[in-house]
This record gives structure tokens, C-alpha cells and sequence, in this order.
């Protein structure tokens, strides 16, 4: 069974917040309408510059299941406030 450490587990929540918090940013700032395949597709190819810029370490587990699942990730942020 693989170990998560303290450090690690705070490293996976900022990111994550940060990736989810630059998202709807972008969203907001482009006029991007939630449910629209402009909208869908624009946060696909935002994940995956997100993705290639994180490099090794890849995105944390919560966006890549939000993405696979096809959810909108900025849902993350309103669960997280509820």
C-alpha cells in the first residue's frame, strides 16, 4: 500500500485548488457558457496544458476522475465551500 505524506497531500490540495481557481478565471474572462461544447472543450485543453506544465507529477487524482468522468471541474471549488 502506497504512503501519502503530510507534505504531499498539501502539495496535491494547493495545486489543485490552483488549477481549479485559474480555470474559472479563465472561463469568466473568455465569457465561456457552463454546458457548451466551446466551454467543454476550452477546459479539456486547459487540464492538459496544466498537465504537461506539472510535468512528472502529473495532475491530482480529484481533477483527473472530475475530467474522466466528465464533470466540470470548477465544481470542485463550490463542493469544497459547501
Amino acid at each position: 500500500m502506497e504512503t501519502t505524506t503530510v507534505a504531499e497531500k498539501l502539495y496535491k490540495v494547493s495545486v489543485t485548488s490552483k488549477i481549479v481557481t485559474g480555470w474559472v478565471a479563465y472561463a469568466e474572462r473568455n465569457d465561456l457558457r457552463v454546458g457548451t461544447q466551446k466551454y467543454e472543450k476550452a477546459q479539456h485543453a486547459f487540464v492538459i496544458g496544466c498537465n504537461t506544465m506539472l510535468g512528472e507529477k502529473g495532475l491530482p487524482p480529484i481533477i483527473q476522475i472530475y475530467i474522466m468522468s466528465g464533470r466540470d471541474i470548477a465544481d470542485i471549488k463550490q463542493e469544497a465551500v459547501a
